[in-house]
This record gives C-alpha cells, structure tokens and sequence, in this order.
C-alpha cells in the first residue's frame, strides 16, 4: 500500500510537470484506482 502511495506520488509529479491537472480531479481518480486495485487484490 505505501509503495503505491509512492508512485502514484511519483507519477503525479511526472504528469504534473508535463500537464497541469487541477488536484480536485486527480485526487478523486487516485482514489479511485486505490479502490479498483483493493477489490482486485482480495479476489
């Protein structure tokens, strides 16, 4: 879980710099993928 936290970290600032995403987007999204990746890993 917290290597996750790491990269999606890493991958925010490498997207970031490149792109602007307003956080109030991407915070959201980052949830989400955390959501998707726990269902997936308890089946």
């Amino acid at each position: 879980m917290i290597i996750g936290i790491v990269v999606v970290s890493a991958l925010a600032v490498i997207v970031g710099g490149t792109i602007n995403i307003p956080w109030i987007i991407a915070i959201p999204l980052v949830i989400l993928a955390f959501w998707i990746a726990s269902k997936k890993s308890k089946r």
